[in-house]
């Protein structure tokens, strides 16, 4: 997904593994699994319309600073360590200068 911090649209194949759907967001397209004709229309059609792959790249971007930012992927690491210890608190500084003395 580092593609869509550089701003350029996606064509990948349909997996399970990702949270979020590329088309809802409009920065890509999916193709099924095995589906090598479908890369190949996919392709094709997106190398037809640089306007709309410079727009799909736009919102890509967008998305990711909002959803995929440092300061989000902290906090949900954060989340899951504490989970993971069992200890659940959110007064555990996140850095050490969030540390109170």
């Amino acid at each position: 997904v580092d593609v869509l911090a550089c701003g350029r649209p996606m064509i990948l194949t349909r997996a399970p593994y990702f949270d979020f759907d590329i088309e809802q967001i409009g920065c890509g397209w999916w193709v099924e699994p095995g589906d090598v004709r479908g890369w190949s229309e996919r392709l094709t059609a997106a190398l037809s319309d640089r306007d709309r792959l410079d727009q799909m790249g736009r919102a890509g971007r967008a998305w990711a600073e909002q959803h995929l930012n440092a300061d989000l992927f902290t906090a949900g690491l954060r989340r899951v360590l504490l989970d993971t210890v069992g200890r659940g608190s959110s007064t555990v500084p996140l850095r050490s200068d969030d540390a109170r003395g």
